[in-house]
């Protein structure tokens, strides 16, 4: 029975004695692997270019809607035609300046201004 008693509690200290260090960095390599998988999906979110959400916000809002163009007018406006992309850069022209019409139209002046994140 003494010899019982002595290996269960050499058991039981060697349990003590590195088994609660190894739970405990157990624990904490989990906690850390969790907060660096957080980390890395708030860095994936801030790395998209900011203007890209912000403008996708507009792609239901059409300039053709909001300035009651004809039909005549949707059919050879080349923003009607290349409706993936805002109004606004389909009428850039060869040199990549606005024309004249996007700056006072108010689909533009609403769109949010695209900033370098």
């Amino acid at each position: 029975m003494n010899e019982l008693s002595m290996t269960i509690t050499l058991i039981a200290g060697l349990l003590l004695r590195f088994g609660i260090p190894i739970g405990i960095t157990a624990l904490l390599v989990y906690a850390l692997r969790r907060l660096d998988q957080k980390w890395q999906s708030d860095l994936e979110l801030e790395a998209q270019p900011e203007f890209v959400l912000q403008v996708s916000l507009f792609d239901k809002i059409r300039c053709w809607a909001t300035n009651e163009c004809s039909q005549e007018i949707r059919d050879t406006c080349p923003a009607f035609i290349e409706s993936g992309r805002p109004c606004w850069q389909v009428h850039r022209d060869v040199s990549g300046e606005m024309q004249p019409k996007c700056l006072n139209c108010p689909v533009f002046q609403a769109a949010p201004v695209p900033r370098l994140v």
